[in-house]
């Protein structure tokens, strides 16, 4: 009788145990740690003012210099108009407006390293797939740096979130110049600085390039120092992280690469790379009314596709084609007039017609360029169901 129970005991102890050991297979407590993502981890917070002085890695040891706590001063400021100003008005509207994507794939076209409004807006996703012509750099191997070229590089850094912190959108030109002149190539970096600022936990980054069949050819040390273009950081980059509300894994693919129709005939892989994901969450801000062109006619007509939600300016797909496909259902917020003086002949009378008809209410926060006479304005636009 003993026996029996005891039996029962044992087997009643092995449930539990399967059970607690299975109930979470995405947390942060079975990955195992490794000296390569703990020191990933600790350059997220560097980059991003976020590391404590310590004795205890040689970063930490960097983080008592002058020339890190100025940087840290420096960048404190940016992430606290940042949050103020964009983060916690476009949270909190997000929350409102928005509703639970579906689809766990983002696809954010023109981004630059723009993570973080990604993220915001869909932070239920698992894998994000960002596209600029930026070069995707490296892992900035900053121990092995003097401090002077530290300090200049973090310098460079700290005036490339210069913009985004006030604007709330990368100027490309200035971001592939400032990513060119740093020690700390590409927009690796960048990525690294927001992971720090949004406490994600980074603990893998790669760098790789789409084949023509579309597969992801990851790049050895050897391949990369055999090619020009490759050291000079001209290639994409992949990022495991850890989500710092959940506890899951995910993935971010920076593609550094032209997705005009030009460029998807010179690289046929990366449509067939992006075909292999079913739907997508889109944010779209601040693209200089490509998709507007027809040399971009083969992205737009793949978003309007594939694309589960925009969140989007009027940089986006225009509404004349949105509603050419009878797919989708528009709401606007804000208030839109005209385009910026650089893009005068970009503006919408069918936009101007859905303001005057669903009348918004203005937005507090900004979200790409805006309109000639510095209002803002968003659009959410959902698929319809079948």
């Amino acid at each position: 009788m003993m026996k029996a129970y005891n039996n029962k005991i044992i087997f009643l102890a092995l449930i539990i145990f399967l059970f607690c050991k299975t109930e979470n297979p995405t947390s942060e407590s079975v990955l195992p740690t490794t000296p390569e993502s703990h020191e990933l981890y600790l350059k997220s917070l560097f980059l991003s003012g976020n590391l404590e002085a310590d004795d205890s890695s040689k970063l930490g040891k960097l983080a008592k210099k002058q020339f890190y706590q100025n940087f840290k001063q420096r960048i404190k400021k940016h992430w606290e108009f940042y949050n103020k100003e964009i983060q916690e008005p476009f949270i909190s509207w997000k929350n409102k407006n928005v509703a639970v994507a579906k689809s766990k794939t983002v696809l954010y076209p023109f981004s630059g390293p723009d993570f973080p409004n990604a993220y915001t807006l869909f932070p239920k996703a698992n894998t994000y797939i960002l596209i600029g012509l930026e070069a995707g750099g490296f892992d900035p191997q900053i121990e092995n740096l003097d401090e002077n070229k530290i300090a200049n590089g973090l310098s460079i850094l700290n005036s490339s979130l210069a913009t985004i912190s006030s604007r709330n959108y990368f100027m490309t030109n200035n971001m592939k110049n400032d990513i060119s002149k740093s020690i700390f190539r590409g927009t690796a970096s960048v990525f690294l600085s927001y992971f720090g600022y949004l406490k994600i936990k980074p603990y893998s980054i790669k760098n790789f390039v789409i084949t023509n069949e579309g597969e992801i050819k990851y790049l050895t040390p050897e391949e990369i120092s055999k090619k020009s273009s490759y050291k000079e950081g001209e290639l994409s980059v992949e990022f495991d992280f850890i989500d710092p509300v959940d506890g899951s894994k995910k993935k971010l693919y920076f593609l550094s690469t032209n997705i005009s129709n030009y460029g998807f005939k010179i690289y046929p892989g990366i449509k067939k790379f992006l075909n292999k994901f079913e739907s997508f969450a889109v944010p779209i801000k601040a693209a200089s009314y490509l998709l507007h062109y027809d040399s971009f006619t083969e992205m737009r007509d793949f978003l309007l596709s594939k694309a589960e939600l925009f969140v989007m300016d009027d940089t986006g797909p225009r509404i004349k084609d949105l509603q050419a496909t009878n797919n989708f259902d528009i709401k606007v917020f804000g208030r839109y007039t005209r385009p910026i003086g650089l893009w005068p002949e970009k503006v919408q009378p069918d936009l101007k017609k859905i303001h005057d008809e669903q009348k918004p209410e203005k937005i507090n926060f900004l979200y790409g360029y805006g309109t000639a006479d510095k209002q803002q304005h968003i659009m959410v636009v959902t698929r319809k169901s079948k």
